[in-house]
């Protein structure tokens, strides 16, 4: 079912963060996820089905984020992260 979401829905900030091997000042290594760029978003908070349920008896929230495609998240993968910002 298409949604009809207008530009004034997307009213949060969030950050897309992309996994990083980094070194540190002895030489050891750590992954590390950096901030590659932000955009607005919209979130519409799941609720009512079995493994929502489930996930929320874990700890987990789910929620969906709609954002408008650019040829920046086209290349965002499940290994990325995404962070949400102050408004």
């Amino acid at each position: 079912m298409a949604s009809n979401r207008r530009a004034g829905a997307l009213n949060h900030k969030i950050e897309f963060l992309q996994k990083t091997e980094t070194k540190n000042e002895i030489g050891g290594r750590g992954d590390q996820f950096l901030a590659q760029f932000s955009r607005r978003a919209a979130y519409r908070h799941l609720s009512g089905g079995e493994v929502v349920i489930a996930s929320r008896l874990e700890g987990r929230h789910n929620v969906v984020v709609t954002i408008r495609r650019c040829a920046q998240t086209a290349n965002v993968d499940a290994s990325w992260r995404i962070r949400g910002s102050t408004r």
